[in-house]
């Protein structure tokens, strides 16, 4: 009778373990929609090892933009879930609405936006757009309103008052993201002495000018950067790089490097 019952204990005690153990790998089942502010929002992987990392790095290339932010965006946008459909009908990683913005930047059939470097490069393409109205507005802090804008749309909220809070949450929210994927990006080398660089890469100057926050090591850095390799950069290239240089190098941009930019571009147009 002991025997029994000690066995039954026994049995008792490791079914309840293996339960404990289950339901704390799996956890409570959440939402299928994407919404931010539904669910908890999915940590930033290690850069390289983050999904769909090629199709990124494209995109950031392609417009400029800084692989992290596009990365951190779709963290937050969709949890990285390439399948996501919001209440809204908002598509994919980078939660593109459908029809209406995926329209606007000539995405079709719907299904396309399930692909993830389609939706990816689209998100990217948008966020480039809002970002170059933004420049051309000479608004202050012209990041903040671009990702306002693609939060709550380009109309959604006015841009002279006080941002709403749900676009000051989803700011914050990306910035943190965007911050933990940064710390985890390989380093971007300065120019080696011993070779001349041989490639004039957006996506090397916006990774070395945002690898650190202090505006006077990045303007550094990128000025660096641009003496190397200001003989090989083409001019839409060095268009680009003017363009965005506000954004990656904020209030440590001076007077001198953007001087020796025009006079680069001023000396490919007279080529």
């Amino acid at each position: 009778m002991r025997t029994s019952r000690f066995f039954w204990l026994c049995a008792w005690a490791a079914s309840l373990v293996i339960f404990q153990g289950s339901w704390a790998q799996s956890g409570p089942e959440q939402p299928s929609e994407k919404t931010l502010g539904t669910q908890p929002q999915q940590q930033a992987p290690l850069y390289s090892s983050m999904p769909y990392l090629t199709c990124f790095e494209a995109a950031a290339e392609r417009y400029a933009l800084p692989p992290s932010l596009l990365m951190a965006v779709a963290i937050v946008e969709s949890g990285l879930d390439p399948m996501a459909v919001s209440s809204a009908n908002a598509l994919g990683l980078m939660q593109i609405k459908w029809p209406i913005t995926a329209k606007h930047l000539d995405v079709a059939p719907r299904e396309a936006l399930f692909d993830p470097c389609t939706n990816i490069d689209a998100g990217a393409r948008y966020l480039r757009e809002l970002l170059d109205r933004r420049n051309r507005q000479n608004a202050a802090k012209p990041l903040h309103l671009t990702l306002a804008s693609y939060r709550l749309g380009p109309s959604g909220f006015d841009a002279s008052a006080p941002l709403p809070t749900t676009a000051r949450n989803y700011i914050q929210a990306i910035a943190k993201q965007k911050s933990l994927l940064d710390l985890a990006q390989p380093s971007v080398s300065l120019v080696q002495p011993s070779r001349r660089p041989n490639t004039c890469s957006l996506a090397e100057l916006s990774n070395m000018a945002m690898s650190t926050h202090h505006p006077a090591e990045r303007a550094e850095q990128a000025s660096a950067w641009l003496r190397a390799r200001a003989g090989i950069c083409e001019l839409p290239t060095l268009l680009a790089i003017r363009n965005s240089l506000p954004l990656w190098l904020g209030t440590g941009l001076n007077g001198d490097l953007v001087a020796f930019i025009g006079q680069q571009i001023t000396l490919r147009v007279n080529q």
